[in-house]
C-alpha cells in the first residue's frame, strides 16, 4: 500500500468524528426579583421601562436589552455552518399586581445542542451521543 493511500485511511481518526445540531431560541422563564420591590426602587435600578401596560389587576412595566440576540440554528457536521440571524431582544416583564405583589418574568436566549461523536476528542471525552443547554 503507497504511502498517500495509508493516510488517507488514517486521516478519519484525526477528525473528532463531530455531528450534531445547536438550536438557539427565545425561551420565557420567571426572573426572580426581590421580595419587597417598589416602582421606586425598579425605576431607580433599571430606570424608565420601556412600556408599561395594563392587564387585569396588574399593572407590567417591560424592559428590552438594546442588543439584538442572534437565534437560529448551527448545524454541525466536523465544521459549524451558523444559519442564525440577529432577530431577538432579550426582555424582562415585571408585574405589579394591585395586591402589592410583584413578580417578573424573562425573555432569554437559551441553547439547546445535541451531538454524536464517532472517536471522542474535542467535541467530546468519550463517544457517544448526548444533548443539553449550551450557549446561552
Amino acid at each position: 500500500m503507497t504511502p498517500a493511500r495509508t493516510a488517507l485511511l488514517l486521516l478519519p481518526l484525526l477528525l473528532c468524528g463531530c455531528a450534531g445540531l445547536f438550536v438557539d431560541l427565545p425561551v420565557r422563564e420567571p426572573y426572580p426579583l426581590p421580595l419587597s420591590l417598589s416602582r421606586a426602587e425598579l425605576l431607580r435600578a433599571w430606570g424608565p421601562p420601556r412600556a408599561i401596560r395594563r392587564e387585569g389587576d396588574a399593572e407590567i412595566w417591560r424592559y428590552r436589552s438594546e442588543h439584538r440576540r442572534w437565534v437560529g440554528v448551527t448545524p454541525v457536521v466536523v465544521v459549524p455552518l451558523p444559519l442564525e440571524l440577529p432577530l431577538a431582544h432579550e426582555r424582562v416583564e415585571v408585574r405589579f399586581a394591585d395586591s402589592g405583589d410583584v413578580t417578573a418574568t424573562q425573555t432569554a436566549i437559551r441553547g439547546t445542542r445535541a451531538f454524536c461523536t464517532l472517536f471522542g476528542g474535542p467535541c467530546s471525552d468519550v463517544p457517544g451521543c448526548g444533548w443539553g443547554r449550551s450557549r446561552g
